[in-house]
């Protein structure tokens, strides 16, 4: 009888149960929904959270690119700061502001004697200016010279204070050097070669020197006939380059393309080269700066807006335009106000989850209710 009365008892209880347990699963699906709402809101504030994820602009994803053959993503580069993006195109400056490798050649008359006086020992120099800039790869040098007794001659090339020897003493009793070329990537050295040396050697030091200079400037050939009794001719020499692009838009020069210059007024002159460096282009030139080339005769007073009447009701130098932004400024603590109210709203969700907000049940609990049903648990 006993047993039959507890089983009355759980089943006379089971709905109170069940509707409780309804009730919280409830709560907490709907602390759930806020506590989402909130995390979305909050995003849409303060930006998406990081993820290790990858994302589009990821090596992974983009590709590998090496522009300057170090081994290291280009874009891995710019982002830790071992490379300069001036430009902002995802290719370090040192590739981005140069083209497709290129020939520039150059054939170069000279008609000179070697040695200048036939009766001593003496150097012929020939110096030739190359206008062209860029960044040199690779560069072979081609020399005709006729002379009675070649392995007098030591031949260099100079350029920016950087000499490589081409030839020193080589030949023999040989009659000169005829279509002569001088390359890094021939297979025979030029000491072990024959005059009059037609075809390709390898020069006494590399020419790979100059690589990554800019071939823009004097490049000099000298011819050094140490000993005396022998004569010849330098009847030509050519240079034959490899590089990267060439610089076009340099205003100073200065081999950097104006793109990655100072501009602070971004009107695509360098600060350098603008005789009028006007930010907001109302025809007042910025403080500071050269302003010959503005028609306002005064400095801009308010430089980052447009104002070509510049306007200073109060004569304290700062225009009246840059003022009236000055007293906007409090609208940013309404954003403020805002992001403070859902940052409250995700605690008190927080309390709600914890259980501190009190749950209210029409019912009697349910452990009370069978308390009750069972037998003998009656007070008199």
């Amino acid at each position: 009888m006993y047993r039959f009365g507890r089983v009355d008892a759980f089943r006379a209880a089971r709905p109170t149960l069940f509707h409780s347990f309804s009730l919280f699963a409830n709560q907490r699906r709907a602390v759930r929904t806020q506590r989402l709402i909130c995390a979305l809101l909050l995003t849409g504030l303060l930006g998406p959270a990081s993820s290790s994820t990858a994302h589009a602009d990821s090596p992974a994803t983009r590709g590998f690119a090496d522009c300057n053959f170090n081994g290291i993503d280009d874009a891995d580069e710019i982002t830790q700061g071992t490379a300069t993006d001036c430009d902002g195109n995802q290719t370090p400056d040192e590739c981005a502001v140069y083209e497709t490798p290129a020939p520039l050649g150059f054939l170069i008359p000279a008609d000179l004697r070697v040695p200048p006086d036939p009766f001593t020992a003496g150097t012929t120099t020939h110096d030739f200016l190359v206008a062209d800039t860029g960044l040199i790869l690779d560069l072979d040098v081609t020399i005709n010279i006729t002379h009675s007794f070649v392995s007098d001659l030591k031949i260099s090339l100079q350029h920016n204070a950087v000499t490589v020897i081409l030839s020193d003493s080589n030949g023999g009793g040989g009659s000169g050097f005829i279509d002569t070329v001088f390359d890094d990537e021939a297979t025979d050295p030029i000491s072990t070669g024959s005059a009059p040396f037609t075809g390709s050697f390898q020069p006494q030091e590399p020419l790979a020197a100059f690589n990554d200079m800019d071939p823009a400037g004097t490049w000099t050939l000298i011819v050094e006939d140490q000993f005396t009794g022998d004569t010849g001719t330098l009847h030509d020499w050519s240079l034959d380059f490899q590089i990267r692009g060439a610089v076009t838009n340099d205003c100073q020069p200065n081999g950097t393309p104006d793109s990655c210059e100072p501009d602070c007024d971004t009107d695509g002159l360098p600060d350098d080269c603008d005789t009028c460096t006007d930010t907001d282009s109302d025809g007042f030139g910025n403080s500071g700066f050269d302003t010959s080339g503005c028609t306002g005769p005064d400095p801009d007073n308010c430089p980052d807006l447009f104002n070509p009447d510049q306007d200073d009701a109060d004569s304290n130098g700062v225009g009246d335009a840059c003022q009236v932004i000055i007293t906007q400024v409090d609208s940013i603590s309404t954003v403020s106000t805002l992001l403070l109210t859902l940052i409250l709203l995700c605690f008190g969700i927080r309390r709600l989850r914890t259980g501190r907000i009190p749950l209210n049940f029409a019912s009697t609990p349910a452990k009370s209710f069978a308390r009750e049903s069972l037998p003998g648990n009656h007070k008199p």
